[in-house]
């Protein structure tokens, strides 16, 4: 008997005799981890048929090194108040315990309501999983997302046996809970902030029981099994002569779904790390064999520690990797030991990533421990995290070693040999490397993504502005061949992230070119935050065009980066009157930061009343710029922060006080402090970088990987406030002024 034979009777006999928990039939040697997850009134042992699904799919020769799981809830008759939110939690546990949580590709088989276990489990972990990015595939079997009215038969469940599983099933207006689930996983998927892919599958007919009564209603209907995934290469897909029972129990290899998910997950072991979410698409052309398997390390990164003094905050963020105190090695023969600690930095979160990048940048030879990290590198992820160090790096010739080294290493693809060649070329300032034919509809797929990233990073280096101006046109090019594979452009996250780090004048070159060309909204919007971060008189963009463009959206967003920009020129500053002319709440905040007191009244009605959301926030960080100079301004601050009812604006209004030198703000920070969480504790701990030190703030964001905290931080004026009190920190510690526009990362 093979040894594939003898691994796959194995499978069975354990899929035979499981109980509750993840039972491994297979674990992983790779990155790559697939998980079977079953339905209401079911288990890991009837649900999947004999021979079971996952027995099937240990057999593909073409997956052998993903790991294969079943996971088995509580969800009988009598499983009373046991919830799916307590199967996520019991599945949250079951992923540590076996380290999947560091794998770079979980794909969950969902049978039924397992589907909304699991998109449970992805809305309650979102920042857990943010942290190491996976590519998370979601195969959807028969699921209903948006509840089923079937499951109405089964109420009865919930009120005899008080079975919440069979509640949460019901399709109907009043289950909330089903609704708040489905809202919150669509705005997940449209934010992109995880890289979530998927396929649907739909039962064809009515179960037997059903047929027998002349009943031909499927038991999970069209509109509610495929709420979700519908791009060209994973539409919906039903499986002819299926029933919701039967959907999930192919009887060989050959079956139609079994083949959807190999298909699904070989397409799943071809994306490449640092893209959005691409689509799985099958080609004839492409071979499984192309693939090399590869080992990934997952670098965790060591906690950050900060000394008393803000003079040394820097080198004592850094001191648990040292032997030799708080002082980083200089000499050439510790260089190796740099650069681990960089590497080991780079894998953190946001403020770690940061000091890695300052660490490199002011090393006297910011290319050797470029090099020598590079040296260190063993995974695709690693050698992405350390390109950016590329633009500190004059000689371009680094760049082509560097690629060369990760060909050697790893010995990649021709598709990953080929995108880390232009991410190398883009951080290191050169535009002009080789692009394959994009009318070729395999390469829009593979590298428009790639090739945009590495354009747009190519601008963070000085360019003259004939380069900026070839540069915004590939950039609209490749956006554009990005949206005739995906049916979508690439989304404003993407792009704030790619151009936050371009010099001033570079961003307002390409801006006014991009408006020129009529370039798509978010990357038009992403140059505009760019400005706003570091606006200067030299670097301000026609926002009259943008203001007055027909695209609503826009115009809104022009608006609001007004607000950021100075009225030294005459053109800014007319514009700025007219709309403060003009009186609404918009046009107030736009102009308000440079005609001061003007629009005081009209900003302190905002933070005084009862409203919030993102215009509130403009207003309290605009009464927060003005507030020095202005004891009315203060009053009204006072009032946000001690009256109003949302945290967020009180926070915003406490460290308007503190940056003015308000004596009561200590004490306003101390008594909000307790209870805050997320975004309103990151505003107040920098209010307490006024009023005492940065040290809690930065303990706080190498403590937290919630994205409660930094997709807000897009937001033009929450970063203005991290940037203010790192420039504020920064009299005592100079490193902190490098970190300002070193947040790179996605």
């Amino acid at each position: 008997m093979s040894g594939l034979s003898k691994s796959t009777n194995a499978a069975r006999q354990a899929a035979s005799s499981l109980g509750f928990g993840l039972q491994p039939l297979r674990r992983s040697n790779s990155d790559t981890t697939v998980i079977f997850v079953h339905g209401i009134l079911s288990d890991s042992e009837a649900a999947w048929g004999n021979p079971s699904w996952p027995s099937l799919l240990l057999e593909e020769e073409e997956i052998l090194g993903a790991g294969v799981y079943v996971f088995t809830y509580r969800t009988g008759l009598i499983s009373h108040t046991y919830s799916v939110s307590d199967a996520t939690d019991a599945l949250r546990e079951y992923l540590s315990e076996f380290d999947i949580w560091k794998q770079r590709r979980i794909i969950f088989v969902c049978h039924s309501m397992g589907g909304i276990v699991i998109r449970r489990f992805i809305v309650a972990n979102q920042a857990r999983l943010a942290k190491t990015n996976p590519i998370l595939g979601l195969f959807l079997v028969a699921s209903p997302s948006l509840g089923s009215r079937d499951a109405n038969m089964l109420s009865i469940l919930s009120y005899a046996f008080s079975h919440s599983q069979a509640a949460i099933l019901r399709f109907s207006q009043s289950n909330t809970t089903l609704d708040d689930l489905h809202r919150d996983f669509r705005t997940l998927l449209d934010s992109k902030i995880l890289r979530i892919v998927g396929r649907e599958l739909i039962e064809d007919r009515p179960i037997r029981i059903k047929r027998l009564f002349g009943l031909w209603r499927q038991v999970v209907e069209p509109f509610s099994a495929s709420a979700y995934f519908h791009g060209e290469g994973y539409e919906p897909l039903k499986i002819p002569g299926s029933d919701h029972s039967s959907i999930v129990k192919p009887l060989s290899r050959t079956a139609l779904q079994h083949q959807a998910l190999v298909r699904f997950v070989r397409q799943s072991l071809e994306m490449g790390f640092g893209e959005p979410d691409h689509r799985p698409v099958v080609r004839d052309q492409e071979s499984a064999g192309s693939q090399v398997t590869r080992e990934t390390t997952t670098v965790e990164p060591p906690p950050l520690r900060l000394g008393p003094d803000n003079g040394t905050v820097f080198q004592s963020a850094l001191s648990v990797k040292l032997t030799s105190g708080t002082t980083m090695p200089s000499d050439d023969a510790n260089l190796e030991r740099k650069a681990e600690i960089a590497l080991e930095l780079r894998a953190g979160r946001m403020i770690e990533r940061m000091f890695a990048s300052a660490l490199v940048k002011n090393d006297v030879n910011p290319t050797a421990i470029f090099m020598a990290a590079a040296g260190l590198a063993s995974s695709e992820r690693q050698f992405e995290l350390i390109a950016p160090w590329l633009r500190w790096v004059r000689d371009n010739r680094t760049a082509e070693e560097a690629a060369k080294l990760f060909e050697e290493r790893l010995q990649p693809s021709w598709v990953y040999k080929t995108r880390m060649q232009a991410t190398m070329a883009g951080w290191s300032g050169n535009w002009l490397f080789s692009v394959v034919d994009m009318s070729d509809r395999y390469h829009k797929e593979k590298f428009a993504y790639t090739y945009s990233m590495a354009y747009a990073h190519a601008a963070w280096k000085d360019q003259n502005e004939n380069a900026l101006r070839s540069i915004a046109g590939r950039l609209i090019d490749m956006n554009r061949h990005f949206f005739d594979y995906y049916n979508r452009d690439i989304s404003v996250f993407d792009w704030l992230s790619a151009m936050k780090g371009i010099p001033p004048g570079n961003a307002k070159i390409l801006l006014n070119e991009m408006v020129a060309k009529k370039a798509p909204s978010d990357m038009i919007y992403a140059l505009l935050a760019r400005l706003c971060l570091e606006p200067s008189k030299g670097a301000v963009p026609d926002l009259e065009v943008l203001i007055r463009a027909a695209d609503s959206e826009l115009s809104s967003q022009a608006m609001k980066a007004l607000a950021f920009i100075p009225a030294q020129a005459r053109t800014i500053r007319e514009l700025k009157q007219d709309l403060l002319a003009k009186g609404s709440i918009g046009d107030v905040i736009s102009a308000a930061i440079d005609l001061r007191l003007h629009a005081v009244d009209n900003l302190g009605a905002l933070v005084s009343g009862s409203g919030g959301g993102e215009l509130g926030y403009y207003a309290a960080w605009s009464l927060g710029q003005l507030a020095p100079g202005s004891p009315e301004t203060r009053r009204y601050l006072r009032h946000g922060a001690i009256e109003h009812p949302d945290a967020l604006i009180r926070a915003m209004c406490i460290v308007g006080l503190a940056a003015s030198g308000a004596a009561e703000a200590s004490q306003l920070v101390e008594a909000e402090l307790a209870d805050s969480r997320d975004l309103q504790k990151f505003c107040l701990l920098v209010a307490r970088t006024y009023t005492e030190d940065i040290t809690p703030l930065l303990h706080f964001l190498a403590e937290t990987s919630e994205d409660r905290v930094y997709v807000p931080l897009l937001l033009t004026c929450f970063q203005r406030v991290f940037c203010d009190a790192l420039r504020h920190a920064s009299m005592h510690a100079p490193m902190l002024n490098d970190l300002q526009g070193l947040s790179d990362d996605p």
